[in-house]
C-alpha cells in the first residue's frame, strides 16, 4: 500500500514538471510566419474608394485604412495587396494602369502604394489653392455657423495656421464681420471652442437687438401714418372778372419799409495754384528738371531739359517712415539680409517700385549706378523726390532663399528697403497682418513657403 502511494506521488511530480517545461517552451502568440488573411482584413469592414470630390477625402481614406491595419498582423506587401482590392471604378482603373507601367520585378509594398496614391489624388497644386482660399476667407454675409464650417474645412489644408490654440483663434477672428469683431476683437478665451461659443452667443444678441430695432421702427412708421392729418383749408371759389373793371398791376413794395435789399455780388480772391499739402516747397529737395530749390516742379521757371523729356519715370510711395504707417494698414516689416547686411524691409503694396534708402547705401558701401539718360520722380508722402541712382541686382535672403531685386536709391527715407507691388506680384506674396505671416514662392521651384515675422 505504501509503495502505491509513493508511485502515485512520483507520477504527479513528473506530470507537473512536463507541464511547466511545456509552458516555458510554448510560443508567445502566433508564429512569425502566420499573418492575417484577406478574410480577417475584410472583417474589419474597410471602406472602398472610387474617386474623391475633394483631395482631403483621399487623405481621410488612407488614414482609415491605416487604422484597420493596426488591428491585424500584416506585412507591407500584404497591406498593398489587400487595400488594392478596395479601389473601385476610376480608382481601380488607375491602379491597374499604374501597376502595369512599373518595371518588372518591382516590389509593390505599402510605401509605394501610399506615395503613388497621394501623388495622383492629392496633388500639391490643389493643396496650395486651398491654402490660399483659407487666407482669403471672410465671413461677409454668412452666418457664424456657415463661416465656422468653411474655416474648419479649409484649415485642414493649412495646419500651420491652426497648430496652436492661439494661432487658431487669431486666424478665425481675423475675418469676422465688423459688427461681431467689434465685440469679440479683444476677447480672451482659453480654448477655441470657448471663443466660438462666446461668438455664437454674441451673434444671437446682435440678431435679437436688430430685430427689436426693426419692429420699433416699423411700429413708429405705422403709428405716424395712422394719425389723422390736419384739415385742409377750403379753396376760395372762382369769381369771373367784371367786364367794365380795369386790371391793376400789383403795387411795388417799398424796399426801405420791408428791409429787403437788392442782391449783390463780391469779387473773391483767386486761390493760389500749387500743392495743397505744403505752403512752401522744401528747401532740401532740388527739382529734377533744374536741380534747384525754392519752387515746385509744376512751376519750374527754367526751360525743360531735352535729355529729361520723355525719360522721367514716375513713381509713388505712401510711407517713408515707420511712424507714418497707420494702424490696420496691409503692410508688414521684418529684418532680413540685403547683400549680407541686416536691413529693415517693408512689404508695401502701395509702392510702385522697390526702393533703398540712400543712408543704407552709404553706410554699407553698396555700389549704386547713376543713370546717364533719364531719372525717377517719386511722389513720396506728399512731396516729389527726384533721383537718378539705382542699385541693380540686390540679393535678399528670406527664409533661406535668395531673391533678386532692382532698388531705386531714394534720399530722405527712414526705412532701409521697401519692396513694391511689382516685386510682390512677381513673387506672389500674400500678407497676413494679424499673425504676421508672409507667403512667398521659391524663385527656383515656385513652391509656396511661409515666413513668420518676429
Amino acid at each position: 500500500m505504501q509503495m502505491m502511494v509513493e508511485n502515485q506521488r512520483l507520477l504527479t511530480e513528473t506530470i507537473n514538471q512536463m507541464a511547466n517545461q511545456g509552458g516555458r517552451n510554448a510560443p508567445n502568440g502566433p508564429a512569425p510566419n502566420q499573418y492575417s488573411s484577406f478574410k480577417d482584413f475584410m472583417d474589419t469592414k474597410p471602406p472602398s474608394f472610387r474617386e474623391a470630390e475633394e483631395s482631403l477625402q483621399a487623405e481621410e481614406w488612407l488614414n482609415t485604412v491605416e487604422q484597420k491595419f493596426r488591428l491585424l498582423r500584416l506585412t507591407d506587401g500584404l497591406k498593398a495587396e489587400y487595400v488594392a482590392h478596395q479601389l473601385q471604378g476610376p480608382a481601380g482603373i488607375w491602379w491597374n494602369q499604374y501597376r502595369e507601367a512599373l518595371p518588372d520585378n518591382t516590389v509593390i509594398d505599402w510605401n509605394l502604394f501610399r506615395e503613388a496614391f497621394k501623388g495622383h489624388f492629392i496633388p500639391p497644386g490643389v493643396m496650395e489653392m486651398k491654402h490660399t482660399e483659407l487666407m482669403q476667407l471672410t465671413q461677409g454675409n454668412k452666418t457664424l455657423k456657415d463661416y465656422l464650417l468653411a474655416f474648419n474645412h479649409l484649415s485642414r489644408y493649412a495646419p500651420e495656421f491652426v497648430s496652436t490654440k492661439t494661432k487658431k483663434i487669431a486666424s478665425f477672428k481675423r475675418d469676422l464681420g465688423p459688427k461681431l469683431l467689434k465685440t469679440m476683437g479683444r476677447t480672451k478665451c482659453a480654448t477655441f471652442n470657448e471663443f466660438v461659443s462666446d461668438a455664437l452667443t454674441q451673434e444671437n444678441y446682435n440678431t435679437v437687438y436688430t430685430a427689436t430695432k426693426t419692429r420699433k421702427r416699423a411700429f413708429e412708421a405705422g403709428a405716424g401714418a395712422s394719425q389723422s392729418k390736419a384739415p385742409v383749408a377750403a379753396k376760395p371759389q372762382y369769381r369771373a372778372p367784371t367786364p367794365n373793371q380795369r386790371h391793376r398791376p400789383p403795387a411795388k413794395k417799398n424796399q426801405e419799409k420791408t428791409g429787403f435789399r437788392k442782391g449783390y455780388s463780391i469779387a473773391l480772391p483767386r486761390c493760389n495754384t500749387g500743392h495743397s499739402y505744403a505752403k512752401t516747397p522744401p528747401a532740401n529737395r532740388p527739382r529734377w528738371n533744374c536741380n534747384q530749390t525754392g519752387h515746385w516742379q509744376s512751376n519750374c521757371p527754367y526751360p525743360p531739359k531735352k535729355g529729361n523729356q520723355g525719360n522721367v519715370r514716375q513713381g509713388r510711395i505712401h510711407y517713408t517712415t515707420m511712424e507714418a504707417i497707420p494702424a490696420g494698414e496691409v503692410v508688414t516689416t521684418g529684418k532680413f539680409l540685403v547683400n549680407q547686411c541686416d536691413a529693415l524691409v517693408l512689404f508695401h503694396s502701395g509702392a510702385s517700385h522697390c526702393f533703398v534708402s540712400s543712408d543704407f547705401v552709404s553706410k554699407h558701401n553698396l555700389k549704386a549706378i547713376t543713370l546717364d539718360n533719364g531719372s525717377y520722380c517719386i511722389s513720396a508722402a506728399g512731396n516729389d523726390i527726384s533721383t537718378n541712382q539705382v542699385f541693380l541686382g540686390a540679393t535678399l535672403e528670406i527664409g533661406d532663399r535668395r531673391f533678386l531685386a532692382d532698388l531705386v536709391v531714394l534720399p530722405g527715407v527712414g526705412i532701409d528697403v521697401i519692396l513694391g507691388m511689382k516685386w510682390m506680384s512677381g513673387n506672389r506674396v500674400l500678407i497676413e497682418t494679424i499673425t504676421r505671416v508672409v507667403m512667398l514662392r521659391d524663385p527656383d521651384t515656385k513652391e509656396a513657403f511661409l515666413v513668420q515675422l518676429p
